[in-house]
């Protein structure tokens, strides 16, 4: 299937009816899941219906309830991040000196859907006389659907990326100003069947890694983002089956930043499981 592809995202909407769910179940705002709306069919019932199920059925009605299984929603960031990203100098041309953005003090530790968070991204390339410097954005690219009534919409907020020949990814991913690093001290994938409890992931040798994630601007002029997913490694798979995040190696931070476009496709593998903890 072409279009956005098993990509993680939430919703918000503009449509009574898919608002309020259905089976006692409202699918809104903070509701995180998988879609693959870029099929316009598919799409179109994901509009009418407010549920998917294709190949893995990630939404089940199990009366009065509507259970959804999250994925690749939630990570953190040490207090300390500003600092920690210093050590990325031996790695992308990275300027202490740049001024940061004024709401980097608030930024939040915890990062969920539509958070703002902090990004490293670049303006040229170093070799140019560009660099990469920090930046603070809001974690979902939306995406505007139809609603099952006339003149409604569905704003789906996209998270994580995992179908790369998209048109809609695969324009940003040519273009090495849209990629960008995602700073993380960890993430979570739910335990499954344990309500809000989760599994919590890290890098064993870094306290500050990085995800490879693609960035632009909104119809407002804000800046979004969203990260690349892949395979599980085999730490991951048993607990979460269906992706990780694309966690890219130190070497590897100046050749996505600045890399071609098959350069960056290259980089989308799952991370060694005999570097990462989990708890």
């Amino acid at each position: 299937m072409r279009g956005i592809g098993e990509d993680s995202a939430f919703y918000t909407t503009a449509s009574p009816w898919l608002a309020g769910g259905r089976q006692g179940g409202p699918v809104g705002e903070g509701h995180q899941t998988s879609a693959e709306a870029g099929d316009s069919t598919f799409a179109r019932g994901l509009a009418e219906h407010g549920l998917w199920g294709k190949r893995g059925s990630l939404i089940a009605i199990h009366p009065p309830r509507l259970t959804i299984r999250l994925m690749c929603n939630h990570y953190a960031n040490s207090p300390e991040i500003q600092a920690e990203l210093s050590t990325w100098r031996e790695f992308i041309a990275w300027d202490l000196k740049a001024p940061l953005p004024p709401e980097a003090e608030a930024v939040e530790t915890d990062v969920w859907p539509r958070r703002k968070a902090w990004v490293v991204r670049q303006e040229g390339v170093s070799q140019e006389g560009g660099g990469a410097f920090a930046d603070i954005m809001a974690w979902g690219v939306p995406l505007s659907l139809p609603g099952k009534r006339p003149g409604t919409t569905v704003t789906k907020y996209v998270t994580n990326i995992r179908n790369l020949d998209s048109p809609f990814w695969r324009s940003m991913l040519a273009r090495p100003q849209q990629r960008c690093l995602v700073p993380f001290a960890r993430f979570a994938e739910p335990k499954i069947g344990a309500g809000r409890e989760e599994h919590w992931f890290t890098l064993k040798e870094r306290p500050i890694g990085a995800f490879a994630g693609l960035w632009r601007a909104d119809a407002n002029g804000a800046k979004v983002f969203a990260f690349l997913t892949c395979e599980p490694n085999p730490l991951v798979a048993p607990l979460h089956p269906k992706a990780m995040p694309v966690i890219l190696h130190e070497s590897d931070y100046a050749r996505w930043l600045e890399g071609s476009e098959a350069d960056a496709r290259a980089l989308a593998v799952p991370y060694p499981s005999q570097l990462m903890g989990v708890s």
